[in-house]
């Protein structure tokens, strides 16, 4: 078994559809990117000697940095400047270099306000290098 705690700087970009009933034009498109510092925590277990393939899970603290320029006319008001997202992965070391695949599920939804589901959800492929 293992433990893994870090520190990340993750910026995320993300392509809406605002619709409204009320106005026109009844959709407005745009790209929102958001800026984040995240602490994810993980427990796992490490299966096999020979080619070190791990399997963990755990959770994450994000801290919203900031939010970029849009068309949507979103700010860091209309979002949860923290949330706590679940985490699973399988990892395989190749010698001195590690691939890991990542799943991030949001725990709470993204926008404040909101009735509609806005939990985030992740796929990530990491490469590192062991020493």
């Amino acid at each position: 078994m293992f433990g893994q705690l870090g520190a990340e700087y993750r910026n995320t970009s993300v392509n809406l559809v605002r619709v409204n009933n009320n106005t026109t034009p009844s959709e407005l498109r745009g790209n929102l990117n958001q800026h984040f510092i995240v602490i994810p925590a993980y427990v796992g277990v490490r299966v096999g000697e020979a080619l070190g393939l791990r399997v963990q899970a755990g959770a994450e603290l994000a801290t919203l940095l900031g939010v970029g320029d849009n068309n949507l006319n979103l700010n860091r008001d209309n979002l949860r400047t923290t949330t706590v997202n679940g985490l699973a992965g399988l990892g395989i070391n190749l010698g001195p270099l590690t691939l890991d695949a990542l799943y991030n599920h949001g725990l709470a939804n993204v926008y404040k306000n909101s009735t509609l589901d806005s939990k985030r959800r992740m796929f990530s492929l990491n490469v590192g290098v062991r020493f």
